[in-house]
């Protein structure tokens, strides 16, 4: 997937605001946005996101590896995932290239957010409304 201009500004724009929150509200959002309703793709997409932000899988837990053509897994339904340290998943963030961060975390806050905010529209459009709301998270904290 490649970014056009616009959408990697907007792109970068969402990252350096989520960044700049505090540990606590950073791990609270992006918790948020992966506990939602699942993606509109594959368990093993949703396990690579999860995986991608240092969510592990709880002790017991494994991902059986299908034989077919190319490597899937497939997640057991009891499936418990255990997140990250809140330091752990800024340090993933803060080395998260922006291609990545649009193709991992962009789509978790969309699928959070879109529902409830259908006027954010899609693609750049949402990506401001959620930068901007960023930006009030972090200025209402700081009261």
């Amino acid at each position: 997937m490649r970014l056009t201009r616009q959408a990697r500004i907007f792109a970068k724009q969402v990252q350096v605001d989520l960044l700049a929150l505090s540990d606590r509200d950073l791990f609270q959002i992006v918790h948020l946005w992966i506990s939602g309703e699942p993606l509109a793709s594959s368990s093993q997409a949703q396990a690579a996101a999860r995986s991608a932000l240092g969510y592990t899988l709880g002790s017991g837990e494994c991902l059986t590896l299908l034989k077919n053509n190319r490597a899937e897994y497939e997640e057991r339904a009891n499936t418990h995932w255990l997140a990250p340290a809140p330091h752990h998943l800024r340090n993933l963030l803060e080395q998260m290239n922006l291609q990545s961060f649009a193709a991992i975390v962009l789509p978790l806050a969309f699928n959070a957010h879109h529902s409830l905010h259908p006027e954010w529209g899609e693609e750049g459009t949402f990506h401001a409304h959620l930068a901007d709301y960023l930006r009030r998270v972090r200025r209402e904290s700081h009261v």
